[in-house]
């Protein structure tokens, strides 16, 4: 028995036919996933700018800012601190190391990432031909990567 069957329909007092996933950038990483891991889920899925390799995008310790963001980003990047959410990745999950050094980063840390890969949460598609075969409605992903389309 499907959710759409036990949560939605008694919600809605009426059969659910369709079902869709909308999702940008982290909701892009999750559909892509969910397209290949559970490609009878969504009838459709259109996907904006997944943000697919999540190791290498917690690679830029210092990322560049977007304009409007100075003020926020005064007391921490722009002071040369490295990106709170990176430094976390890497110290906790990566190397398992509260001591760790992000004055020490290097392309080693970037490459153990990738090799790690913690909670297969690089999610980079592999086989999406299960959900493209299913004959449905079909998908759309707004990318500069031509490898998704």
């Amino acid at each position: 028995m499907s959710l759409k069957t036990t949560h939605t329909a008694p919600f809605y007092s009426k059969t659910i036919l369709k079902s869709y996933y909308l999702g940008c950038s982290g909701g892009g990483r999750q559909g892509l996933k969910a397209a290949e891991k559970y490609p009878r889920d969504f009838d459709g899925i259109v996907i904006g700018a997944p943000a697919l390799n999540f190791n290498y995008l917690s690679s830029w310790l210092y990322q560049a800012m977007q304009p409007g963001s100075e003020i926020l980003a005064a007391d921490r990047l722009y002071a040369g601190l490295p990106f709170p959410y990176s430094l976390e990745w890497f110290r906790y999950v990566v190397h398992q190391d509260p001591a760790w050094d992000p004055q020490n980063f290097s392309d080693v840390d970037i490459i153990l990432a990738q090799d790690l890969n913690p909670f297969n949460i690089m999610t980079y598609p592999r086989d999406l031909d299960s959900f493209r075969q299913k004959k449905s409605p079909g998908w759309h992903i707004v990318t500069l990567d031509p490898a998704l389309g």
